[in-house]
């Protein structure tokens, strides 16, 4: 078939499936070619919002069974392999073949796991904005083959989030255990156990525990006796200091610095063993043994340890036996971090292969559910069952991460006042800071070339989330000569994720959620960038406020667009605030 005659199969079966939709067709091939839009494809253009949809079909038209949908195009070139979510998809609605369903699962996650952090975070904003709003920028080809009845558009959707649901619970898992390096050794014997049931496993586990239980109990019992010397002492001679805390400092007031320095270290250590503990415990399932005996390693006996060790070491007899005691401490809490080290243990392909394996059984689960027990999953007040997030493509640009050779960026960019007056930076950055974080974008394109299927932003203004107002524009352009009767905008929590500039901004992506609510909640489940201590600041204090940017008349002491046109503006932005953000109305 040649690649003309795929492509207008595509528009046929587009049509077919998503009559409601204004369609617009710019194949990979005319993104290549640079082809311009046509009179009507510029009225298309006009009905179209920017959310980002996926369409699931059964046809493979050159290479490809899924594809994505943005302002510009439904068939926007992509550089993500999603025929893999298509495949796992249809295993369970239509073919209902296990044996390939957790073949193409297992795959699917493996190829997430290996993934490059930006062609992952690429990956999991458009599924994220495919899944928005239980899926409804999610559709299936109608054939016999998967959609028989748009009736049933609604199930199929809830479906997908069901188990697509399971791949990004195993993705948050494996980044939280393996990138952030929260393993030990009960983690790690509940991997083997789980893919090999291997009972000598437990040797280990046995060994390491009761080591520290001992450790512990050792510390314990030379406390009490420091204490029992202490009462001894203080009935002999009423006169021998009667508060203990206030004798240990007269006794060792050396030793005090290193104990206070030592107990603050401990409490630091502490308080991530015990968030790591509670926050991973779901993880061990109905193995409550190794989640019982993790937390009492992990959050008990670094609490013990913290109240003792300030005596162990005040009371030291010699400035070694201090430096001893507090090594000896710290040394009791990491056995559990260090033992897989020494065993050599695989510790990520065994965290990996027990993922997996949980995943084919969480599958296997949902298997049997009907569609209402589905339904009545989506009855509860589940909150991942229906978050909000958006991938807008302002500028049409293929979908990929980072490609050094070809200089495309895709990660969280912060924006910042300049040093001079009205100049704004842009710049990268490795994980959300709160300069990353807006509140609205408002853009208009340039009209040198109004055809162009590649438009450039003329004019860019931005309130960020911490209450600054920037704008980004092209120089030697007015901005009241730029068309303002297209109000186009973006309200909520966003960040950019592509930023390319020139004379005027060449490509602009941007993400994320109409609140602050579903911008942590997404990235959370997602798995998509960190927040940083500011981001994270910023993000809990406008937690519950409604998000809305201030209309000023005027950015850096400049005007900008006319009085009529600023009252219009207004009209359009409270219009717009009573329902969605005014791009996807």
């Amino acid at each position: 078939m040649s690649r003309e005659k795929a492509y207008r199969n595509l528009e046929a079966i587009y049509e077919k499936s998503c009559d409601d939709r204004a369609l617009l067709f710019q194949h990979p091939d005319d993104y290549d070619k640079n082809r311009d839009f046509k009179e009507e494809d510029l009225e298309t253009l006009k009905k179209r919002d920017f959310k980002t949809r996926l369409f699931i079909c059964t046809t493979t038209i050159l290479g490809d069974s899924v594809f994505l949908s943005t302002h510009f195009t439904d068939n926007l070139k992509h550089q993500t392999h999603f025929n893999f979510v298509r495949d796992y998809v249809k295993t369970l609605i239509m073919t209902k073949n296990w044996t390939a369903a957790t073949s193409v699962l297992t795959d699917l996650l493996t190829m997430v796991f290996k993934m490059e952090p930006s062609a992952y975070n690429t990956f999991a904003c458009t599924l994220a904005s495919a899944l928005s709003d239980e899926a409804a920028n999610t559709d299936f080809e109608v054939s016999d083959d998967l959609l028989r009845y748009k009736a049933d558009a609604v199930i199929y959707r809830r479906k997908f989030i069901v188990l697509m649901r399971i791949i990004f619970d195993k993705i948050s898992t494996k980044r939280f255990l393996v990138d952030n390096g929260a393993t030990n050794i009960y983690r790690d014997i509940h991997c083997m156990n789980k893919v090999d049931r291997s009972n000598w496993a437990f040797a280990y586990f046995f060994f390491c525990f009761l080591l520290q239980i001992c450790l512990v109990c050792y510390v314990i019992v030379q406390n009490l006796l420091e204490i029992c010397e202490f009462q001894r002492i203080q009935l002999e001679d009423d006169c021998i200091l009667r508060d203990e805390w206030y004798r240990i400092f007269a006794k060792n007031p050396d030793m005090v610095p290193l104990a206070l320095l030592s107990t603050i270290f401990s409490a630091m250590r502490a308080h991530v063993e015990m968030t790591e503990a509670l926050k991973i415990s779901y993880f061990y399932g109905s193995n409550y043994l190794l989640k019982s005996i993790d937390l009492i390693v992990n959050v008990a006996l670094p609490f013990i340890l913290l109240i003792t060790g300030f005596t162990l070491i005040t009371t030291a007899p010699s400035f070694i036996d201090a430096v001893l005691n507090a090594t000896a401490l710290g040394y009791i809490s990491a056995i559990d971090d260090m033992l897989p080290g020494l065993l050599q243990l695989p510790e990520a392909e065994l965290i990996m292969n027990c993922l997996i394996q949980e995943s084919i059984e969480q599958f296997l689960d949902v298997t049997e559910l009907s569609d209402e027990e589905i339904n009545g999953r989506f009855n509860t007040s589940d909150p991942l069952n229906n978050i909000h997030f958006n991938d807008i493509y302002v500028t049409n640009m293929p979908e990929q991460g980072n490609d050094i050779h070809l200089g495309k960026i895709f990660m969280p960019h912060f924006v910042k006042k300049g040093k001079v007056l009205g100049d704004v930076v842009v710049g990268n950055s490795e994980f959300v800071t709160d300069h990353c974080l807006l509140r609205r974008v408002e853009w208009r394109y340039t009209k040198g070339f109004p055809k162009t299927s590649r438009p450039r932003v003329a004019y860019l203004k931005i309130w960020k989330l911490n209450g600054e107002v920037l704008e980004v524009k092209q120089k030697d352009v007015a901005v009241e000569d730029l068309d303002w009767d297209m109000h186009q905008s973006v309200e909520g929590v966003y960040i950019i994720t592509v930023f390319q500039m020139s004379e005027s901004v060449i490509l602009l992506r941007l993400c994320g959620s109409k609140s602050v609510d579903d911008f942590e909640r997404a990235f959370k489940h997602y798995s998509l960038w960190d927040f940083d201590k500011s981001a994270d600041k910023l993000l809990s204090k406008m937690r519950g406020q409604v998000i809305m940017a201030p209309l000023s008349d005027s950015i850096h002491g400049e005007k900008v667009p006319t009085a009529e046109n600023q009252r219009e503006r207004r009209k359009s932005f409270f219009e717009a605030s009573l329902s969605t953000t005014s791009i996807f109305e």
